[in-house]
């Protein structure tokens, strides 16, 4: 990573206008955990060469800053689609769907992560679940590079489409053609995503899970699948181009891998010293979260810090001198090269007592694994959706109590942990049994409560769409106007934006 940082550094030394360089430059930064100046980069790359991928990359990464609330990232993505998106959702034509209600309606899920990936540890639960009766399946394959992982996936789907490389525009004529009634977006503004498909408004219903933890910005996409620990009521509705669908259980189905490795004993009782870790990349690692981990050393002597990084304890002596500068002792300090495999990195966890959550950009898949691997995760609950994710993973596995409100109770958390051996073996021995009986990992609830929030009032959305179009009567107005309405009942409400 060193090295790559010079030599992009060089290349934007020698022609300062290069936005290729630049965004490499950001990328390269962002993984040695230097977040600010690198969203700087990329936000500069942008500006040289605007396009809605580089705009994308911009949002995703803005989400590592520590200090930006949800009023300034809502801002930036709606700029994003008032730029790239709303453009493209002029006169569309209207939806030609069978409006017949008691017909299967269909669902088009669409990602470039059909692979070995996070998205199937979340999607392949409801994937399976779906109640073929009422629902029609139909996957859109935007992956690279297939793996086992794909082909395992793709006869769960009853048409499985592979779109790698095909121009948004046509692929919005393919959805078309499939008379997809809901169609659902994986990825956001991550890489390789889809968002010109969804501003092409190709299907009646749109909507946003898993994939991403804020609003896209589209008026496009109607909905995105949260639950009230992440968008608590009253507090991030307003900024959302999108209504908020949230699920009484939770918005997270964690699939553990099968197999696992098993749940080691607590390493502290043997190695006679606590082990703190985050295997979380250390772009999550921001400054505010690097003191407030050296807080906890404190408070906790003789415990230690393993993190993950990119590029080996070699590449990354500029992390190392990062870290110890805002208080993380050197001789307590322990960085860990990239794992070689899923196993291996899941292995890991057998010699870490308590994960310490990242902030302001929580862990997802990694609190999951660390839970199914015995491991209890501390956690600061924030501001915005994506500072909140842990509270909601920890609140569905009942270890609500893991969860900080202030940076202070962050540490008596952990220290009360650590110095609590025997009550934190205990915790180990049973979380994985814990875990397994509890909402986070029950697919048929979560498939349930998900078929039951969205689907309902879709075949007569269609039937009034084309009741509209008779009348001659423009239904999607301009970008931006209308009002949006709450539902704090426990019913839900599909078609309230309309």
């Amino acid at each position: 990573m060193d090295e790559a940082a010079a030599a992009h550094r060089h290349a934007v030394a020698l022609r300062p206008a290069y936005a290729d360089a630049l965004a490499a430059l950001g990328n390269v930064l962002m993984e040695q955990g230097l977040s600010e100046e690198g969203v700087d980069c990329l936000r500069r790359a942008a500006e040289l060469a605007p396009a809605a991928a580089a705009g994308s990359a911009l949002l995703y990464t803005m989400h590592y800053l520590a200090g930006r609330h949800e009023p300034e990232l809502s801002a930036a993505h709606i700029a994003w689609a008032a730029r790239y998106a709303e453009p493209l959702g002029r006169d569309i034509a209207p939806h030609e769907n069978d409006p017949s209600p008691e017909r299967r309606l269909r669902v088009g899920y669409v990602s470039p992560d059909f692979r070995d990936h996070t998205v199937p540890r979340f999607f392949e639960p409801a994937l399976d679940r779906h109640d073929r009766s009422r629902f029609e399946v139909v996957c859109y394959n935007d992956t690279h590079t297939p793996d086992a992982t794909t082909r395992r996936l793709q006869p769960k789907a009853d048409i499985w489409r592979e779109t790698r490389g095909m121009p948004h525009a046509a692929l919005a004529d393919l959805v078309r053609q499939d008379r997809i009634d809901i169609l659902v977006d994986l990825r956001g503004h991550a890489g390789d995503n889809r968002m010109l498909l969804f501003a092409r408004r190709p299907a009646p219903v749109q909507v946003s899970m898993v994939g991403y933890f804020n609003t896209t910005g589209q008026s496009a996409i109607g909905y995105r699948i949260t639950d009230a620990l992440q968008d608590p009521f009253g507090c991030t509705a307003a900024f959302h181009a999108e209504s908020l669908v949230r699920l009484e259980a939770g918005c997270w189905c964690y699939r553990p891998d099968d197999p696992c490795p098993p749940v080691t004993p607590l390493p502290a009782t043997r190695a006679g010293r606590v082990t703190f870790a985050s295997l979380n990349k250390l772009a999550k690692v921001s400054d505010p979260c690097a003191r407030l981990w050296a807080r906890v050393l404190e408070a906790v002597p003789g415990s230690r810090l393993v993190l993950a990084v990119t590029g080996g304890e070699a590449g990354n002596r500029s992390a190392r001198q990062r870290l110890q500068s805002l208080g993380i002792p050197a001789d307590r300090l322990e960085l860990l090269d990239k794992a070689r495999s899923r196993a291996d990195y899941l292995g890991r966890f057998g010699s870490i007592d308590i994960a310490l959550d990242p902030l302001p950009f929580c862990g997802i898949t990694t609190t999951c694994d660390a839970l199914w691997q015995g491991v209890p995760t501390v956690s600061l609950a924030g501001d915005t959706p994506v500072s909140r994710a842990g509270l909601s993973i920890l609140s569905a596995t009942g270890l609500a109590d893991w969860v900080a409100e202030t940076p202070a109770e962050y540490v008596r958390i952990a220290a009360r942990a650590a110095a609590g051996l025997p009550a934190l073996a205990a915790l180990r021995a049973k979380l994985r049994s814990h875990v397994a009986a509890s909402p986070l990992t029950n697919a048929a609830l979560h498939t349930s409560q998900l078929e039951q929030s969205l689907p309902r009032d879709v075949a007569r959305l269609v039937r009034r769409r084309r009741a509209m179009r008779a009348c001659e009567f423009s239904w999607h107005g301009r970008p931006g106007c209308g009002f949006l309405l709450e539902n704090t009942s426990r019913t839900p409400m599909l078609d309230h934006r309309l």
